[in-house]
């Protein structure tokens, strides 16, 4: 059974890890953050924050008990990309919107002015 669990674990923090791939490949093909959830983003990555810290924080009491580490270890650094990916979604958002405001438009008239060219 505990190998059942751990293979559970792995499975979830690989799940989580690539949870917002599909999102970061599409706005950067389309070059278009407009309809990203920045609420949705912005908790993925609080949450996966705090994953990660608790992870890396289990790991080294682990290590220091002399107990084997490399399941909470791999789910720390999967919980590092799960972190990553809605961060660098929510900058490419950031910089879509900071061009937009340079222009004196919404992110959205942004868009739609650079799809018409």
């Amino acid at each position: 059974m505990d190998v059942f669990m751990q293979v559970i674990g792995y499975i979830g923090a690989i799940g989580i890890a690539f949870f917002s791939f599909p999102e970061i490949i599409r706005c950067f093909k389309n070059k278009n953050t407009v309809n990203v959830n920045v609420w949705l983003f912005g908790l993925l990555a609080v949450s996966s924050a705090c994953f990660w810290i608790t992870g890396f924080y289990n790991v080294s009491k682990d290590v220091e008990a002399g107990a084997d580490f490399s399941f909470g270890l791999a789910v720390a650094i999967a919980n590092v990309f799960s972190f990553l990916s809605p961060v660098i979604i929510l900058f490419y958002k950031l910089v879509n919107v900071m061009k937009a405001k340079k222009h004196g438009m919404t992110e959205k008239e942004f868009h739609e002015k650079k799809a018409n060219n």
